[in-house]
């Protein structure tokens, strides 16, 4: 199981700073991966923010109980 740290952002820049940050935060945890890029083409974004100009920072890793927190910055 995963838990999912993600930051939705106006900013393509700020989004990209966010998922290196991340990832250098979380890089030692098990099957730890980060990313970024348009909320509209991932399907761990809600819905309800697709196709409003955000944009996402994220992170994943391996975790014994399951999270997902969704940060606006």
């Amino acid at each position: 199981m995963k838990t999912y740290k993600v930051f939705l952002t106006r900013s393509r820049e700020v989004s990209s700073l966010l998922a290196d940050a991340l990832w250098e935060q979380y890089k030692h945890n098990e099957e730890c991966s980060s990313g970024f890029g348009c909320a509209d083409d991932d399907d761990k974004i809600p819905k309800l923010y697709h196709d409003c100009g955000y944009f996402y920072a994220m992170v994943g890793y391996k975790s014994e109980q399951p999270k997902y927190e969704l940060i606006f910055a």
